[in-house]
């Protein structure tokens, strides 16, 4: 994903930056908004006065999220 990180990087506001992660494909969507979620989380943990998370518990809590969904989204099928 460091090519659509790259090419988010560029944009100005978030408002662009959303609008451009509107335009992926839906998984890639899923992906980076639980990405974001997560990093989003671990930083207002810190800000709690929580412990600092790494990229590694960062990216464990992502991946545990993304299959959680997908669970969610079959049986709903």
């Amino acid at each position: 994903m460091e090519d659509i990180r790259s090419e988010l990087v560029n944009y100005r506001s978030g408002i662009e930056v959303i609008n451009k992660i509107w335009e992926l494909e839906m998984n890639i969507e899923i992906q980076i908004f639980v990405f974001l979620w997560r990093w989003w989380s671990a930083r207002n943990k810190i800000n709690d006065g929580g412990k600092m998370a790494n990229a590694t518990e960062v990216c464990g809590s992502v991946s545990f999220y993304l299959v959680e969904f997908e669970k969610l989204h079959n049986l709903e099928k």
